[in-house]
C-alpha cells in the first residue's frame, strides 16, 4: 500500500492545479483581489465550493509556520536550518566523505526523536494512516478524491479566464493566463491555508526586488540591516541602475576578444537562452538596456518610466558536472543588498522516506524486523520551474550576456523567476508547498518538496 507519493494522482493534482494556482494566509484568498471581481451569484458559488471542497479534505489539520525545523518550532524531519555549525551536527566530521561515512556508522539507530514517527506532521501522519487503512482501496478512493475535485475545478476555469484577463498585467499574463485562479482560492480557504496570498501572486506577480512579503509559511528571520537601511541601499541600487548598465554593457562587448574557454561558455548560454526563448520563457532580444527598458515600459504604461529602469543581471556560464549552466548573477549588481526577506525556506532531510516508511509501519501494526506494509516512492518534477512563477517586476528579471553566433551583446527579461534572486526560492515554493498540503489532504500522500 503506498504511502508516499503515488505518481499518477499527484501528476492529476498538480494539472488540476496547474490551471489552477493557490492563495495565502488571512481571511480569505479572495481579500487580496479587488471587491466585486465576482458577481454576487459567483461569489455564493464560490463559498458553496469551498465547502465542498473542505468536505472532501479528508486529512485536512491545523497548520502552523515552519520552526526550526519545518512545520512547527517542535522537532520535525521535514526539515531544518540549511547548514548547523560543524560542532552542533550529529556527525562533527568534514574531512571529506569517507571519513565522515565511518563516524555515521558508528551511531546507533535511531539517531534522535526526529527519526520517530510521531515526529511527522499531522497531515502527514494522517495521510499514512489512512492510505494504510485503506489498503488496496488505496487507488480507488483517489480517483474518486480527484473525480469530486475536478468537476469544481472545471466549473471555475471561465471565471479564472476572466479574472486573469481583467487583472493580471501583461507580462503575468504571458505565463500564468492558464492558470485557474479562483479555483485555486477554494482550496487556499477550503484547506484554511496559511499562505491566502498566494493566489494573488499568481494574478499580479511576486515582487522580486526590495521588500519581499511575508506568506507566514516558513521560518520567520530577523532582517540582516534596518528599515531605514534597507531602504537607502533600494534607493542606491535604483538611481545608479543606468550607470552599472553602461559597465555591463562594456564588459559583454570586450569578451568578443574572450578566451576560448569564455567563448564557449558564452556559446552555452546564447544556446540556452535561445530554448528558453522558444518555450516563451524569456523576451528579447534587445540590443541594448535602453531598448529593453522602452519594451518593458510599454507593457506598464500606468507607471512613469522612471520607475522601470532595469539594472540588468550578468548571465555567464559555469561549468557543472559536465555542462555549462546559466547562471544569473543578482549578487553583483546589488538586487541581492536591495531585498529583504523576513522569512527562509526549510528543506526536507534525506531521511524523510525512512520516517514515512517506519511511520507507516507504525500504523499497520508490523513486528519489529518484519516488512508487512509496502510503499513505493516516487520522484516528480516541476518542468522550468522558476520561470512558471510570474514576477510584478520584469524589469528586474532581465539579463545580458555576449552572444558570439551574433557578435553582439543581447538583453532579455522574464515573465517569471532568475534563480539568481535571493527573493526567488521563497517565492517559487509557496506553490510546491502548497501542492504538498493539498496532495495530503486529498489524496492522502505522504510527500514533501525539495
Amino acid at each position: 500500500m503506498p504511502a508516499a507519493r503515488s505518481e499518477a494522482m499527484l501528476t492529476a493534482l498538480l494539472a488540476l492545479s496547474l490551471s489552477s494556482v493557490a492563495p495565502a494566509a488571512a481571511a480569505s484568498a479572495l481579500d487580496r483581489l479587488p471587491g466585486g471581481i465576482l458577481t454576487p451569484a459567483e461569489l455564493s458559488a464560490y463559498h458553496r465550493d469551498v465547502g465542498a471542497a473542505r468536505g472532501l479534505a479528508r486529512c485536512r489539520r491545523p497548520y502552523s509556520r515552519h520552526g526550526g525545523s519545518h512545520r512547527s518550532a517542535r522537532d520535525r524531519p521535514m526539515g531544518s536550518l540549511l547548514v548547523q555549525p560543524l560542532q552542533l551536527r550529529r556527525v562533527p566530521v568534514a574531512a571529506g566523505f569517507r571519513a565522515h561515512l565511518d563516524a555515521a556508522t558508528t551511531l546507533d539507530f535511531p539517531l534522535d526523536s526526529r527519526l520517530r514517527a510521531s515526529a511527522l506532521p499531522d497531515d502527514a501522519a494522517c495521510a499514512i494512516s489512512t492510505a494504510v487503512e485503506l489498503g488496496a482501496d488505496l487507488e480507488t478512493a483517489r480517483r474518486a478524491a480527484i473525480a469530486r475535485l475536478r468537476p469544481l475545478a472545471d466549473r471555475w476555469r471561465g471565471v479564472s479566464s476572466r479574472v486573469n484577463r481583467e487583472l493580471m498585467p501583461p507580462s503575468v499574463y504571458r505565463i500564468a493566463a492558464r492558470v485557474n485562479t479562483i479555483f485555486m482560492a477554494i482550496v487556499v480557504d477550503a484547506l484554511e491555508w496559511l499562505d491566502v496570498a498566494l493566489v494573488a501572486g499568481f494574478v499580479f506577480g511576486f515582487t522580486v526586488v526590495g521588500s519581499i512579503a511575508d506568506s507566514g509559511v516558513y521560518r520567520a528571520v530577523e532582517p540582516p540591516v534596518s528599515h531605514r537601511e534597507h531602504l537607502r541601499l533600494l534607493a542606491a541600487f535604483n538611481t545608479s541602475a543606468w550607470e552599472w548598465n553602461r559597465r555591463l554593457h562594456d564588459r559583454l562587448a570586450a569578451r568578443r576578444w574572450g578566451t576560448h574557454a569564455e567563448d564557449t561558455a558564452d556559446r552555452a548560454v546564447a544556446a540556452k537562452t535561445s530554448k528558453e526563448l522558444s518555450k516563451g520563457l524569456v523576451v528579447g532580444p534587445y540590443l541594448s538596456p535602453h531598448a529593453l527598458h522602452l519594451a518593458v515600459a510599454q507593457l506598464w504604461p500606468q507607471y512613469p518610466r522612471a520607475e522601470l529602469v532595469p539594472r540588468i543581471l550578468n548571465r555567464f556560464g559555469v561549468l557543472q558536472k559536465g555542462d555549462i549552466r546559466a547562471i544569473d548573477d543578482a549578487k553583483s549588481n546589488g538586487a541581492t543588498r536591495a531585498t529583504v526577506l523576513y522569512e527562509t525556506v526549510t528543506t526536507p532531510h534525506f531521511y524523510f522516506p525512512a520516517v514515512v516508511a517506519r511511520a507507516a509501519a507504525v500504523a499497520a501494526g508490523c513486528a519489529i524486523g518484519t516488512a508487512c506494509v509496502a510503499m513505493v516512492s516516487t520522484l516528480l518534477d516541476l518542468s522550468a520551474a522558476y520561470r512558471t512563477v510570474p514576477t510584478s517586476q520584469p524589469w528586474h528579471t532581465s539579463v545580458g550576456f555576449y552572444n558570439p553566433v551574433a557578435g553582439r551583446p543581447e538583453y532579455y527579461w522574464l515573465p517569471g523567476h532568475n534563480f539568481g534572486h535571493a527573493s526567488a526560492v521563497v517565492n517559487f515554493n509557496r506553490y510546491p508547498e502548497f501542492i504538498v498540503v493539498a496532495a495530503r489532504a486529498f489524496l492522502f500522500s505522504a510527500c514533501d518538496h525539495y
